[in-house]
């Protein structure tokens, strides 16, 4: 009787029938999310069907202190009071990943929930979390890694662009997986901000291609923008790198496997992601 008990509720998150509907997560549970009827942000869409698990007040912050709110900054990541937008599809020119038009922001985060980043992230199974009750950023240090509870991928075209900053007082790198496993596995795709001897690069994994970064500053705290674009209709990874600071951008584009996984963050590096924005496309030119 237990038995069809329990099939009897399963099928009914299965097919949606189930009268409850939607529930808020339990702080007794560790992880609620492991009910597919979990809405992790409160926002009427269950968490399985969310393709973005942000809280409205991600989009009321102006994260690139430009006074403009995120949730009309047409570039949430850079401080422009204006931002030309050449191809008009309401993506700055400074943060469009693409020149042509059809870029569309699907989803903006800004970490202005702990709770929920708590619910949002994990450790990778072989590593430690990350400080995720930091108010409005995700602080990761020497043998820290997390993962994405859920893919934030899109069916076609998919761009993370995250901003943040790193204190390179050893070697070692910040490392962001397109494409990361629960564990740390040899086909996880990303990019890297690597230092080692006060060189700096920047990397694509697991590709290793490489290029050396100049008058890279070991001793002092840099600010980056990193996009990590997936093409899986090309099975194509593109990595981009954005310096505000010496207005340099850097990129490096290879085709990879494109296993399934999630997005993910390690670092060996006092490193900082203060937000993140998804962009996305259908009819996406090839890189």
């Amino acid at each position: 009787m237990g038995l069809l008990a329990v099939a009897g509720s399963a099928c009914n998150w299965a097919f949606d029938l189930d009268e409850t509907d939607l529930i808020v997560p339990s702080d007794a549970a560790p992880r609620p999310d492991s009910d597919p009827r979990v809405d992790n942000d409160r926002d009427g869409i269950k968490d399985v069907m969310d393709t973005c698990i942000a809280p409205d007040t991600d989009l009321l912050v102006d994260s690139d202190g430009d006074g403009m709110r995120n949730e009309v900054d047409p570039c949430p990541t850079i401080s422009e009071l204006a931002s030309w937008d050449a191809d008009g599809d309401g993506i700055g020119d400074a943060c469009d990943p693409f020149p042509t038009a059809g870029d569309r922001v699907r989803c903006v985060m800004a970490f202005t929930d702990p709770e929920l980043d708590v619910l949002l992230w994990r450790a990778r199974a072989d590593a430690t979390s990350w400080e995720l009750y930091w108010p409005r950023a995700l602080i990761g240090r020497a043998g820290q890694a997390i993962t994405t509870d859920w893919s934030f991928e899109g069916p076609a075209t998919t761009t993370y662009e995250l901003f943040g900053s790193i204190f390179p007082v050893q070697n070692g790198a910040f490392v962001a997986y397109a494409r990361g496993d629960v564990m740390t596995n040899p086909t996880d795709i990303g990019c890297a901000l690597a230092f080692d001897d006060g060189v700096m690069s920047f990397q694509m994994l697991p590709s290793r291609l490489s290029v050396q970064i100049p008058n890279g500053q070991p001793d002092v705290t840099l600010p980056f923008r990193m996009q990590l674009t997936l093409e899986p209709k090309a099975s194509l990874l593109r990595c981009t790198i954005h310096f505000a600071m010496s207005n340099s951008s850097y990129t490096l584009t290879s085709p990879v496997d494109l296993p399934g996984g999630n997005l993910a963050f390690s670092s060996d590096l006092e490193t900082r992601v203060y937000g993140l924005i998804i962009y996305e496309r259908d009819d996406a030119p090839p890189l």
